[in-house]
């Protein structure tokens, strides 16, 4: 990879920079015993995981804009808990649900972002983020969480309309940041979303994770901040 050519960063949210505090079953229970719903945590993991795969293709193509996105994550909930939360209360349940999550006290950054992000921001890189999530990460959590001045652009795909790992996705952000495609890297944890998507736009990819892909054209790092350390050895 040729460190000289690039001139963006762009970085996936959920699981590279940013994940729910304590956790989605966690915050899923707190919020029922409010209402006297009480579900073992980890059967509320399984029904929301299930839940959550079976209703992600309706995103982000038809969740553009606030009305929609509460829309679909009402169903999530909605099929999530069944039957047992009683009908006469899903629609407070749900709505304690919505306010929850968009809450930047219920997110927390992962160890090590800080810092990663701080010194991308004052280099002469482009910083970027690429989410395939809601309006209300850039509005509230990435604010909430004072992340969000660190990034010259942030593409959130409920407000563009397509989702990693959708070529348009890439293109139109590509587009903003006016530049070639083989200038950008992007980096996630998304083996799917994030490196396959990227490289299929023409983009520089790296893979946040343990086990190293064995692809000479992806960029492997263990820790975001393996990141800084290779693009301050070469000359951007």
């Amino acid at each position: 990879m040729n460190f000289a050519r690039i001139k963006a960063v762009t970085l996936n949210a959920m699981g590279t920079l940013i994940e729910p505090t304590p956790s989605v079953a966690e915050i899923y229970s707190s919020v029922l015993q409010g209402f006297e719903i009480h579900i073992p945590e980890d059967e509320l993991a399984d029904r929301f995981k299930n839940t959550y795969e079976a209703f992600r293709p309706q995103w982000p193509t038809k969740c553009t804009g606030t009305k929609s996105e509460r829309e679909f994550w009402d169903l999530v909930a909605k099929h999530t808990l069944g039957d047992l939360c009683p009908t006469n209360k899903q629609r407070s349940v749900h709505k304690a649900l919505w306010d929850a999550f968009g809450k930047a006290e219920n997110w927390q950054e992962l160890p090590g972002v800080r810092p990663v992000l701080e010194l991308l921001a004052g280099s002469n890189l482009v910083l970027a983020l690429l989410s395939n999530g809601g309006s209300r990460l850039s509005r509230k959590i990435l604010k909430g969480l004072g992340m969000k001045p660190l990034f010259q652009d942030i593409f959130i795909a409920s407000e563009i309309g397509y989702a990693k790992p959708d070529t348009r996705f890439f293109e139109h952000a590509r587009a903003v940041l006016d530049l070639a495609p083989h200038e950008i890297l992007h980096v996630g944890n998304h083996w799917e979303e994030d490196v396959e998507g990227a490289l299929a736009a023409g983009w520089q990819a790296a893979w946040l994770g343990e086990e190293d892909p064995g692809k000479p054209e992806v960029l492997h790092l263990h820790r975001l901040a393996d990141l800084v350390d290779l693009l301050l050895q070469s000359p951007v």
